[in-house]
Protein backbone atom coordinates (compact mmCIF):
# COMPACT_ATOMS: atom_id res chain seq x y z
CA UNK A 1 0.00 0.00 0.00
CA UNK A 2 1.30 3.65 -0.60
CA UNK A 3 2.19 5.68 1.91
CA UNK A 4 0.39 8.45 2.83
CA UNK A 5 2.55 11.26 1.36
CA UNK A 6 3.34 9.02 -1.78
CA UNK A 7 -0.65 9.20 -2.22
CA UNK A 8 -0.45 13.18 -2.04
CA UNK A 9 1.92 13.10 -4.14
CA UNK A 10 0.30 10.70 -6.52
CA UNK A 11 -2.68 13.65 -6.04
CA UNK A 12 -1.38 16.30 -6.25
CA UNK A 13 0.66 15.07 -9.75
CA UNK A 14 -3.09 14.42 -11.07
CA UNK A 15 -4.00 18.01 -10.18
CA UNK A 16 -0.98 19.45 -12.28
CA UNK A 17 -1.96 17.49 -14.84
CA UNK A 18 -5.53 18.47 -14.82
CA UNK A 19 -4.22 22.56 -14.69
CA UNK A 20 -1.75 21.87 -17.57
CA UNK A 21 -4.48 20.33 -19.52
CA UNK A 22 -6.48 23.48 -18.98
CA UNK A 23 -3.50 25.66 -20.03
CA UNK A 24 -2.42 23.61 -22.75
CA UNK A 25 -5.80 23.38 -24.73
CA UNK A 26 -6.56 27.21 -23.64
CA UNK A 27 -3.50 27.93 -25.19
CA UNK A 28 -4.25 26.36 -28.46
CA UNK A 29 -7.63 27.99 -28.34
CA UNK A 30 -6.14 31.11 -28.78
CA UNK A 31 -3.65 30.49 -30.87
CA UNK A 32 -6.37 28.99 -33.18
CA UNK A 33 -8.00 31.63 -32.98
CA UNK A 34 -5.26 34.28 -33.93
CA UNK A 35 -4.77 31.93 -36.48
CA UNK A 36 -7.99 31.99 -38.18
CA UNK A 37 -8.32 36.02 -37.82
CA UNK A 38 -5.00 36.35 -39.65
CA UNK A 39 -6.27 34.08 -42.06
CA UNK A 40 -8.93 35.80 -42.24
CA UNK A 41 -7.63 39.19 -41.98
CA UNK A 42 -5.01 37.80 -45.03
CA UNK A 43 -8.40 37.05 -47.26
CA UNK A 44 -10.25 39.80 -46.90
CA UNK A 45 -6.87 42.49 -47.38
CA UNK A 46 -6.73 40.13 -50.80
CA UNK A 47 -9.93 40.42 -52.09
CA UNK A 48 -9.86 44.01 -51.42
CA UNK A 49 -6.78 43.81 -54.21
CA UNK A 50 -9.60 42.13 -56.53
CA UNK A 51 -12.11 44.57 -55.93
CA UNK A 52 -9.29 47.38 -56.69
CA UNK A 53 -7.96 45.88 -60.00
CA UNK A 54 -11.81 44.79 -61.11
CA UNK A 55 -12.51 48.50 -60.94
CA UNK A 56 -9.47 49.91 -62.77
CA UNK A 57 -10.18 47.04 -65.54
CA UNK A 58 -13.50 48.65 -65.66
CA UNK A 59 -12.18 52.62 -65.45
CA UNK A 60 -9.79 51.09 -68.73
CA UNK A 61 -13.20 49.80 -70.00
CA UNK A 62 -14.48 53.28 -70.27
CA UNK A 63 -12.03 55.12 -70.75
CA UNK A 64 -11.56 52.98 -74.03
CA UNK A 65 -15.28 54.01 -75.09
CA UNK A 66 -16.23 55.53 -77.71
CA UNK A 67 -19.52 57.21 -75.57
CA UNK A 68 -17.32 59.54 -73.06
CA UNK A 69 -20.77 61.04 -72.01
CA UNK A 70 -22.51 57.96 -70.65
CA UNK A 71 -18.94 56.79 -69.66
CA UNK A 72 -18.65 59.97 -67.04
CA UNK A 73 -22.06 59.06 -65.70
CA UNK A 74 -20.81 55.47 -65.31
CA UNK A 75 -17.46 55.75 -63.77
CA UNK A 76 -19.19 58.38 -61.73
CA UNK A 77 -21.54 55.94 -59.93
CA UNK A 78 -18.18 53.22 -59.44
CA UNK A 79 -16.49 54.70 -56.67
CA UNK A 80 -20.20 54.29 -54.02
CA UNK A 81 -20.58 50.64 -55.85
CA UNK A 82 -16.66 49.86 -54.64
CA UNK A 83 -17.39 51.12 -51.11
CA UNK A 84 -20.37 49.19 -50.66
CA UNK A 85 -18.47 46.21 -52.29
CA UNK A 86 -15.33 47.12 -49.61
CA UNK A 87 -18.24 47.39 -46.69
CA UNK A 88 -19.32 44.03 -47.68
CA UNK A 89 -16.09 42.37 -47.82
CA UNK A 90 -15.48 43.65 -44.40
CA UNK A 91 -18.31 41.98 -43.33
CA UNK A 92 -17.32 38.58 -44.17
CA UNK A 93 -13.56 39.58 -41.86
CA UNK A 94 -16.03 41.12 -39.05
CA UNK A 95 -18.46 37.82 -38.87
CA UNK A 96 -15.82 35.36 -39.05
CA UNK A 97 -13.94 37.14 -35.94
CA UNK A 98 -16.92 37.42 -33.50
CA UNK A 99 -17.40 33.22 -34.70
CA UNK A 100 -14.02 32.12 -34.29
CA UNK A 101 -14.16 33.64 -30.55
CA UNK A 102 -17.13 31.69 -29.68
CA UNK A 103 -15.76 28.71 -30.88
CA UNK A 104 -12.32 29.51 -28.72
CA UNK A 105 -14.08 30.59 -25.66
CA UNK A 106 -16.38 27.13 -25.92
CA UNK A 107 -13.33 25.77 -25.97
CA UNK A 108 -11.63 27.02 -23.27
CA UNK A 109 -14.77 26.58 -21.27
CA UNK A 110 -14.72 22.90 -21.50
CA UNK A 111 -11.37 22.63 -20.47
CA UNK A 112 -12.02 24.87 -17.66
CA UNK A 113 -14.74 22.56 -16.79
CA UNK A 114 -12.74 19.46 -17.48
CA UNK A 115 -10.08 21.04 -15.28
CA UNK A 116 -12.80 21.60 -12.01
CA UNK A 117 -14.20 18.10 -12.68
CA UNK A 118 -10.69 16.29 -12.19
CA UNK A 119 -9.64 18.75 -9.38
CA UNK A 120 -12.90 17.66 -7.65
CA UNK A 121 -11.68 14.16 -8.09
CA UNK A 122 -8.55 14.97 -6.86
CA UNK A 123 -9.74 16.33 -3.64
CA UNK A 124 -11.80 13.83 -3.07
CA UNK A 125 -9.02 11.32 -3.26
CA UNK A 126 -6.76 13.70 -0.94
CA UNK A 127 -9.67 13.04 1.56
CA UNK A 128 -9.59 9.26 1.43
CA UNK A 129 -5.94 9.82 1.75
CA UNK A 130 -6.45 11.25 5.26
CA UNK A 131 -8.47 7.96 6.33
CA UNK A 132 -7.31 5.14 8.35
CA UNK A 133 -6.66 1.64 6.06
CA UNK A 134 -9.82 0.01 6.06
CA UNK A 135 -11.89 3.12 5.82
CA UNK A 136 -9.39 4.60 3.22
CA UNK A 137 -9.99 1.76 0.83
CA UNK A 138 -13.94 1.76 1.44
CA UNK A 139 -13.61 5.68 0.39
CA UNK A 140 -11.73 5.14 -2.38
CA UNK A 141 -13.90 2.45 -4.00
CA UNK A 142 -16.55 5.06 -3.53
CA UNK A 143 -14.61 7.67 -5.34
CA UNK A 144 -13.87 6.05 -8.20
CA UNK A 145 -17.31 4.26 -8.61
CA UNK A 146 -18.88 7.40 -8.21
CA UNK A 147 -17.10 8.59 -10.69
CA UNK A 148 -14.62 7.13 -12.80
CA UNK A 149 -17.07 5.95 -15.10
CA UNK A 150 -19.14 9.67 -15.55
CA UNK A 151 -15.62 10.71 -15.35
CA UNK A 152 -14.48 8.95 -18.51
CA UNK A 153 -17.77 10.04 -20.28
CA UNK A 154 -17.36 13.55 -19.58
CA UNK A 155 -13.12 13.61 -20.58
CA UNK A 156 -14.40 11.45 -24.31
CA UNK A 157 -17.54 14.44 -24.97
CA UNK A 158 -14.97 16.97 -23.88
CA UNK A 159 -11.93 15.37 -26.47
CA UNK A 160 -15.17 15.28 -29.01
CA UNK A 161 -16.57 18.65 -28.55
CA UNK A 162 -12.55 19.69 -28.95
CA UNK A 163 -11.83 17.62 -31.88
CA UNK A 164 -15.43 19.22 -33.62
CA UNK A 165 -14.17 22.75 -32.44
CA UNK A 166 -10.95 22.62 -34.94
CA UNK A 167 -13.58 20.79 -37.80
CA UNK A 168 -15.59 24.15 -37.30
CA UNK A 169 -12.74 26.80 -37.43
CA UNK A 170 -12.04 24.92 -40.45
CA UNK A 171 -15.71 25.24 -41.90
CA UNK A 172 -15.15 29.14 -40.75
CA UNK A 173 -12.51 29.71 -43.13
CA UNK A 174 -14.66 27.66 -45.79
CA UNK A 175 -17.20 30.06 -45.44
CA UNK A 176 -15.21 33.06 -45.53
CA UNK A 177 -13.65 32.57 -48.51
CA UNK A 178 -17.33 31.61 -49.68
CA UNK A 179 -18.79 35.27 -48.54
CA UNK A 180 -15.44 37.36 -49.90
CA UNK A 181 -15.80 34.70 -53.52
CA UNK A 182 -19.84 35.77 -53.62
CA UNK A 183 -19.47 39.58 -52.87
CA UNK A 184 -16.38 39.86 -55.32
CA UNK A 185 -18.99 37.75 -58.11
CA UNK A 186 -21.84 40.14 -57.34
CA UNK A 187 -19.77 43.63 -57.27
CA UNK A 188 -18.30 41.98 -60.63
CA UNK A 189 -21.85 41.50 -61.99
CA UNK A 190 -22.65 44.92 -61.11
CA UNK A 191 -19.66 46.37 -62.74
CA UNK A 192 -19.94 44.34 -66.03
CA UNK A 193 -23.52 45.22 -66.26
CA UNK A 194 -23.13 48.62 -65.34
CA UNK A 195 -20.04 48.20 -68.67
CA UNK A 196 -22.24 46.76 -71.48
CA UNK A 197 -25.53 49.21 -70.45
CA UNK A 198 -23.48 52.32 -71.27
Amino acid sequence: MPSSSQQKNMINIGKELCNYLKEVVSTEAQESENAIQKDVDLMIQNSKKQLNLIEKNFNLKISCSNNNENSRGFSESVPEMVRNADISLSECGIVAGQQASIIADRIRTDAAKLERKGLEMMDAFLDCSRKTSWSMFACYKKVVGANMGPMKDFVTDTVRAHSGAHTDFLILRRNVAECIQTKLEEFKTKIETLYFYQ
